[in-house]
C-alpha cells in the first residue's frame, strides 16, 4: 500500500488479512479526507468488513489512526529517510552549500512523493502528544546520530563553525519544513521556483554556519 500514488511502499507489521485490509483502507481514507473527515463506517465498508470488527481490534478511531501513524513513522518514513540520506552524510564536502542543496532537493522530493499521509501527520502531530513523543524518539534514535556525526566531522575539518550541532539541525530542519509546508501543503498551485528557493535558503543558512568568507553562489 502506498502513502501516495507516487510515494513509497508502506511495510505494515505482520497481521491477519482482515487487519491488513482495515489498515490499508484506513490509510487511504485518512489520506483523502483527513482524520476528522474519515469515519470508521466508511473504513469498514472499503475494507469489506463489519464496523464492529474495527472496534474489536481498536478502541476508537483515534487508536486506529495512532496505530497506523506509529507504524508508518517507525517502519517506513524513518527507515526510508535513513536509507535515502545516508549516502549524502557519508561523504565529505569542501563547501557545506553543496551538501545542503542536495539535502534540500532530496527531502523536498521525498515530501512531494508522500504528501498525502505527511499532511495528516503534520496536522495531527500538533494535537497528539503521543505521536509527537514517538516521532521525536524515532528521530533522536535513528537519524540524529548520523547527522550529528556528519556535522562534527565537518566542524573538525574547519568547514562549519563550532556551533552546537543541535542548533544547526533545528535551524536547518525548520527552514526545510517551513518551505515544504508552504510549497507542498498550503500553496501547491503557486508557481514555485524550487531551485531558486532552495538556493536562497541555503545561502542564508550558510551565512550563519559556514566557516570563512565563502562567496554566495
Amino acid at each position: 500500500m502506498d502513502i501516495d500514488k507516487s510515494g513509497e511502499e508502506i511495510n505494515f507489521p505482520e497481521m491477519t488479512d482482515k487487519q491488513r485490509k482495515i489498515y490499508e483502507s484506513a490509510l487511504e481514507i485518512f489520506a483523502q479526507k483527513g482524520f476528522s473527515g474519515a469515519s470508521t463506517g466508511e473504513i469498514a465498508k472499503k475494507a469489506g468488513v463489519a464496523e464492529g470488527l474495527i472496534f474489536k481490534h481498536f478502541k476508537n478511531k483515534k487508536t486506529l489512526f495512532q496505530k497506523i501513524a506509529f507504524a508508518v513513522v517507525e517502519k517506513t518514513l524513518i527507515p526510508l529517510t535513513v536509507q535515502r540520506i545516508k549516502s549524502l552524510l557519508e561523504k565529505d564536502y569542501s563547501d557545506i552549500r553543496i551538501f545542503l542543496t542536495l539535502f534540500f532537493e532530496e527531502r523536498l522530493d521525498f515530501i512531494k512523493s508522500n504528501q498525502s499521509f505527511l499532511r495528516i501527520i503534520l496536522q495531527e502531530i500538533s494535537f497528539d502528544t503521543q505521536l509527537q513523543n514517538f516521532a521525536r524518539e524515532q528521530f533522536e534514535l535513528k537519524i540524529f546520530p548520523l547527522v550529528n556525526q556528519f556535522l562534527k566531522r565537518h566542524q573538525e575539518k574547519g568547514i562549519l563553525k563550532p556551533l552546537d550541532t543541535a542548533v544547526i539541525i533545528r535551524l536547518t530542519m525548520s527552514s526545510l519544513l517551513g518551505y515544504a509546508v508552504l510549497r507542498v501543503l498550503l500553496f501547491p498551485d503557486k508557481n514555485w521556483d524550487d531551485k531558486m528557493e532552495i538556493q536562497s535558503t541555503v545561502d542564508i543558512l550558510c551565512a550563519g554556519m559556514a566557516m570563512g568568507n565563502q562567496q554566495l553562489a
